[in-house]
């Protein structure tokens, strides 16, 4: 588990893998290696075990790289998709200009393909 139990490490491969996130995905595939490690190391040792201790401090210094880099995804993604919006409000804004207007109005009356005025302004 991971973030207090709330989530599975394995629930955000795939989410990984889609935003082409190798160095995360290595994180996750290196903590979900010594947690299991960690779990067989328990079967025979207390966690006052130095063996224990140093996975136990490799699997939180694991987990605090995979939340920075989270966190740095979400920010880039939160980025991109202000970018995206912009684009878009500024194509609305051309859309609805006066004379982008007139020119439909033109188009229409004239009884054209507005297809391939479509083409010019996407």
């Amino acid at each position: 588990m991971f973030e207090g139990g709330k989530y599975s490490i394995g629930g955000i491969a795939p989410f990984l893998m889609e935003l082409n996130d190798r160095a995360t995905l290595k994180l996750v595939e290196d903590l979900e290696k010594y947690e299991i490690e960690y779990s067989q190391l328990m079967e025979e040792f207390t966690d006052r075990h130095p063996k224990v201790q140093a996975l136990t401090k490799k699997i939180s210094i694991i987990k605090r790289k995979i939340r920075i880099n989270i966190k740095n995804l979400k920010s880039r993604i939160y980025q991109e998709s202000r970018k995206l919006q912009e684009i878009k409000d500024k194509y609305s804004r051309k859309l609805e200009s006066p004379s982008l207007l007139r020119e439909r109005k033109t188009c229409k009356y004239a009884g054209g393909d507005l297809r391939g005025f479509r083409l010019i302004y996407e």
